[in-house]
């Protein structure tokens, strides 16, 4: 609503993977390009919709790739990326308000 505050619910997982961080320094840039551009994304959506994470940093980002038909780690395709650690978010009004 454009007229009052509003309140969201949060669900939390467990995402099983390593730190952005954790991953440029000791993956020899394997997928470093679109892993620092849906970094980028992330955060610009973030500030579109008006949400300050606090302390969005490498580490707080985490890579979660998809399984080869055994269940490990396929890290010949790009993964997942998530932003994590949202206990010191806040939320104002979108930019384009």
């Amino acid at each position: 609503s454009k007229k009052k505050a509003m309140q969201a619910d949060v669900y939390t997982r467990v995402l099983k993977g390593p730190s952005a961080h954790k991953w440029m320094s000791e993956s020899k840039g394997l997928h470093k390009e679109m892993i620092e551009e849906t970094i980028e994304k992330i955060r610009g959506g973030l500030e579109k919709v008006g949400i300050e994470h606090g302390h969005l940093h490498e580490n707080n980002f985490v890579l979660v790739f998809d399984q080869d038909p055994e269940g490990n780690p396929d890290i010949n395709k790009p993964p997942h990326v998530y932003a994590i650690d949202f206990d010191q978010a806040e939320s104002s009004p979108p930019l384009n308000q």
